[in-house]
């Protein structure tokens, strides 16, 4: 996820734009007092820049305590378009305006990408498709289909191109089974506010009285209680069928896992408009406040205010440390380890209110202008991930490649001990370097949460890990023992148990939650949630095990040896070694790409040689070094 831009409800004074997963926050004396009502209007198509990621944008827009269908109720109007191109902090947009109008009044809007191929858009009552097409995902949108005669849908969720639920205002559920629709009435009579689907037989919905409804694909059932009381769900995302967040208006967030839904937790001041996870370890909730809050899998970190200009209203992460978030003054902020400043790509009026994300590089969304009553669509390019690595050496020099970016680095420093190895930030926008004293160098983006540097070592430091969050690492010595420090957790170590050979190196599993260690002859032990798919232990080797990588899905590992031999293990696949090749000196580490399709294998002399998906963008090999290379990290 390198070096990624990346884009997935506040107030004005007497107005509020909902979207689908941030619903009324304001709470009164009854339902139809709390009730805030949308207008705005969805074009059925557009055209657009042919290249990269199209924003959608239709909207939404809530008079403040004016029934939806009282004479109060907006209308805009919809028709062709202009377009504009321009380019603006590195990002290429495409802007696109309505220029004439056609009636039609919207009360609610909400936006779905299960994949880079389809889109879908719920509009009033109205269901919209784009597809893939030569103009890019989002160029072209279906014309609109009634799938709701109430004209009330709140949200919509795909986990999959052929499975999409939708609700609605009245509390009503529609099912898509890739061709059509059909209506499930009357789920719940306190009316949904929002909805996530993680597979086809797990959604939950959320209601305005504060209820979680699963569906199991045939069914539901919620829960026996209100998630929280004195404020209003705004939003649900659950990645996997095992765990979902809520937050709501009270600065609040609730989890469910393992069936069970835990006690509320404030997480920040003030209503929580949006929440996105990408996983069970990174979730990331928009506060109207403008502060971005970072769920580690663990705790909720301190809330990052990231935008003074306006309140953020949406957010949407493709991944780890990859989001795209929308505020209520027509800007987009990206997110790939960093929060990028608010980049303005609509006027000031307009205010994101749907969002939508299906990779690291596409993004669709929703913007509304509620003075001019006008709809804004955007094409978005986003920059495809970073491609490169880092090799370092002893003496602490580091030499970037591709589009990995150099953030300095311990050469030509004094150490008190030689740098072992070295470790990216999810974001790959910093590194540390690890010495064998325990020794700890933050660099970019990466943050200093303590070290074994002082401190007395039974055994010397060999390799490190980071948490998914990057919030935290590990060391760990060759005697097995390990060490924790930020937000990772200690689950055990080889520490002061009998080893065959010294331990080499570590590997961290994708939530964090779990470790590995590798020794020098292949024996290779797992802690937490890690699990053992075999090793080289006990089998015959020409040469020690020196490093080992985990799968993108913790799956499997790799295990290299000095003479570039490796061996595969569980979902891990084997593309190939420099086994049984002439080298010029040892391999002493190696990386996966992200896909997990490739890995490289490095060398002291900084020779790199690249199998299956790995690409080589230079090295250190045949160049002058002051001392060896020691370990690297692909961005």
């Amino acid at each position: 996820m390198a070096g990624n831009e990346y884009f997935e409800r506040s107030s004005w004074s007497r107005v509020r734009t909902l979207s689908r997963r941030s619903r009324p926050l304001e709470r009164g004396a009854s339902t139809r007092e709390r009730t805030l009502r949308a207008v705005a209007t969805i074009l059925p198509g557009v055209a657009v820049c042919a290249v990269g990621v199209i924003i959608m944008a239709a909207t939404t827009a809530y008079a403040y305590g004016v029934p939806a269908r009282s004479p109060a109720a907006q209308t805009v109007r919809k028709a062709g378009i202009t377009a504009v191109t321009h380019a603006v902090a590195g990002i290429h947009l495409n802007v696109a305006k309505p220029a004439t109008a056609v009636g039609r009044t919207l009360y609610y809007t909400d936006v779905s990408c299960p994949s880079i191929t389809l889109c879908v858009g719920v509009v009033n009552g109205d269901v919209t498709y784009s597809s893939a097409s030569a103009g890019g995902l989002g160029s072209t949108w279906s014309t609109p289909v009634s799938i709701d005669p109430a004209g009330d849908l709140v949200g919509v969720s795909c986990a999959t191109v052929t499975f999409c639920l939708a609700v609605d205002f009245k509390g009503n559920a529609f099912v898509y089974n890739g061709t059509s629709w059909s209506e499930q009435a009357g789920i719940t009579p306190s009316g949904f506010v929002g909805v996530s689907c993680a597979s086809t037989s797990f959604c939950v919905a959320v209601d305005q009285g504060n209820f979680a409804w699963r569906y199991d694909g045939s069914s539901w059932a919620h829960t026996n209680g209100a998630l929280v009381a004195n404020s209003a769900i705004s939003s649900v995302s659950c990645p996997t069928a095992s765990f979902c967040i809520a937050v709501d208006s009270a600065g609040q967030a609730i989890e469910y896992s393992a069936g069970t839904w835990m006690a509320p937790v404030t997480i920040g001041s003030g209503p929580v408009n949006d929440v996105s996870c990408a996983s069970t370890s990174f979730c990331v909730a928009a506060q109207a406040s403008g502060s971005s809050i970072i769920y580690d899998g663990t705790t909720w970190l301190a809330g990052e205010s990231i935008d003074p200009q306006g309140g953020l209203t949406q957010v949407a992460c493709a991944g780890l440390w990859s989001c795209l978030a929308g505020d209520s003054k027509g800007n987009l902020l990206r997110f790939d380890g960093t929060w990028s400043q608010p980049i303005a790509v609509v006027p000031s009026t307009y205010e994101f209110v749907a969002l939508s994300c299906p990779s690291k590089t596409q993004c669709v969304g929703f913007a509304f202008d509620p003075s001019s009553k006008s709809v804004t669509f955007m094409g978005l390019r986003v920059r495809p991930p970073m491609s490169g690595y880092w090799e370092v050496a002893s003496d602490g020099g580091l030499f970037a490649f591709g589009n990995a970016a150099f953030y300095g680095s311990m050469g030509g420093k004094p150490l008190n001990a030689p740098i072992v190895g070295m470790a990216s930030t999810p974001g790959d926008a910093g590194y540390w370097e690890v010495a064998s004293d325990g020794g700890l160098f933050a660099f970019g983006n990466a943050a200093f949460h303590g070290s074994m540097g002082g401190k007395h070592l039974n055994a010397p430091i060999v390799g490190m890990a980071a948490t998914p969050s990057g919030m935290g690492y590990w060391e760990v010595a060759s005697d097995g023992g390990l060490f924790a420090f930020g937000n990772a957790k200690f689950y055990g170590s080889m520490g002061a148990k009998h080893l065959n050979q010294p331990i080499v190196g570590m590997a961290s599993t994708p939530d964090g939650k779990g470790y590995w260690e590798v020794a020098a002859d292949g024996g290779l032990f797992a802690f937490g949630d890690a699990h053992f798919y075999g090793s080289m232990g006990a089998k015959h080797l020409n040469e020690p095990i020196v490093a080992m990588v985990a799968t993108a899905s913790g799956g499997g590992y790799w295990e290299v040896a000095a003479d570039g031999g490796l061996f595969a293990f569980g979902n891990a696949g084997f593309f190939g070694s420099m086994g049984g090749k002439p080298l010029n000196k040892p391999v002493v580490s190696m990386a996966a790409t992200p896909t997990g399709a490739g890995y490289s294998e490095v060398a002291t002399d900084g020779g790199l040689f690249n199998f299956g998906n790995a690409k080589f963008y230079g090295s250190m090999g045949g160049n002058f070094l002051n001392k060896p290379i020691v370990g690297m990290a692909t961005s």
